[in-house]
């Protein structure tokens, strides 16, 4: 028996074509925002990176965590060395004194930290 103009039969045959493309495009949109940082930039990393510089020299362990490629491991070490052996002067003192901060981890952190001394900030250089 032949459909009428009203068919529901047909009117699925161009319905479920249209919602697999409509499915496609959000979920295309959905993994592009999980890439990209709240002001529309690409991330680093597939954590938020800060918008501010950390202050390597009195952040804590958590706060340092939140810098690209530093895991708890190494923020860690930050801080032992750092009550060590005094406080950090500039990106090249951290790759020098901090096991697992290396020549690709060292320039990545730069935009993202300061050095402070006793009140005092000095930006990555």
């Amino acid at each position: 028996m032949p459909c009428t103009p009203n068919c529901p039969i047909e009117s699925m045959d161009r319905l479920v074509p249209a919602l697999g493309v409509i499915a496609v495009v959000l979920a295309a949109a959905v993994v592009y925002d999980g890439f990209t940082d709240r002001s529309g930039g690409a991330m680093a990393s597939g954590r938020d990176v800060p918008r501010y510089r950390i202050d390597v020299n009195h952040a804590d362990r958590h706060t340092l965590q939140l810098l690209p490629r530093i895991g708890l491991i190494v923020a860690d070490r930050m801080i032992d060395e750092r009550q060590a052996n005094g406080p950090f002067v500039d990106s090249e003192d951290l790759i020098r004194r901090v096991k697992g901060i290396g020549r690709k981890t060292g320039p990545a952190l730069q935009p993202h930290v300061r050095f402070g001394h006793n009140g005092r900030s000095r930006s990555s250089e």
